[in-house]
């Protein structure tokens, strides 16, 4: 009964786990877990959010905020857009490094 309860919140909360899933079973078999963590997580540091879920029915595609991730799979300029944004920010955190370096008298001229 517990692991049935467990499964139903994370139904609620993750949209991810109503949908059949797309990826090699090994991946698979980490997403509860990464969710069970990730809704405790939430549980821990903002509580009020959870309630954000009361209602949610993954079935019904009116009960709530399914977000982008529930229409399916990324598109091609969905992926480059995430790409170019991860790659932003990778220059990023090496530019504050670098200066982080600097700074110290640490850095490569």
């Amino acid at each position: 009964n517990v692991v049935e309860c467990i499964f139903s919140i994370l139904k609620r909360c993750f949209a991810i786990l109503t949908h059949p899933p797309e990826y090699d079973m090994s991946l698979q078999a980490w997403i509860p877990p990464a969710l069970a963590a990730v809704h405790n997580f939430i549980c821990i540091h903002d509580p009020e959010e959870i309630k954000d879920f009361d209602g949610f029915d993954p079935r019904d595609p009116n009960s709530g905020n399914y977000g982008e991730l529930a229409k399916g799979p990324a598109n091609r300029w969905e992926g480059k857009r995430e790409t170019d944004e991860w790659d932003w920010i990778a220059q990023m955190m090496w530019t504050d490094y670098q200066c982080i370096l600097l700074e110290q008298g640490e850095a490569d001229e």
